[in-house]
């Protein structure tokens, strides 16, 4: 996907919000550096991976470290990979 088709699917995507607040937030993400971009969206995955590590424990308040990250795993990769592979590499994160 191109930049601008990406850029227009965003903003169909998010329909709650004005389209000339969506304006000035392109406006502003663009003014900022490469650098600068690539480390907001980096915090950006950081943050997300915590939450839904944080929704996994909180769903399961007896489970482990060990067990939260097998979950996690799970559900990002389930379909990425056969059940035996999947398995596998769940095994090296359950040590």
């Amino acid at each position: 996907m191109d930049k601008t088709t990406q850029s227009q699917h965003i903003r169909t995507s998010v329909a709650d919000t004005p389209e000339e607040i969506l304006s000035a937030q392109h406006r502003i993400w663009m003014n900022k550096s490469i650098e600068k971009r690539l480390e907001m969206t980096l915090s950006f995955i950081d943050s997300c991976r915590q939450l839904n590590l944080n929704g996994i424990k909180n769903s399961h308040a007896d489970w482990n470290d060990s067990e939260v990250k097998r979950e996690y795993f799970n559900i990002l990769y389930k379909d990425s990979f056969s059940e035996t592979i999947l398995n596998e590499i769940i095994k090296t994160l359950v040590k």
